[in-house]
């Protein structure tokens, strides 16, 4: 699944290191620059924003 296509939906993000975050995707952050990478903000259930870099995901799962 692409990065844009999660926009709006409910998610689950498993990480590079294990852990798993779970929320609502608020933000897609397309990849302008060479340097840059595309990335996802996340509010989960405590509405903490989360930014996570596409390098940091090995899977996603839809809520």
């Amino acid at each position: 699944m692409k990065l844009r296509e999660t926009f709006g939906k409910k998610i689950k993000i498993l990480c590079l290191d294990g852990g798993a975050i779970e929320g609502r995707v608020i933000d897609y952050i397309p990849t302008i620059e060479e340097d840059e990478e595309e990335s996802i903000i996340i509010r989960n259930e405590n509405n903490v924003l989360i930014e996570i870099a596409k390098h940091e995901i090995t899977e996603i799962e839809m809520l």
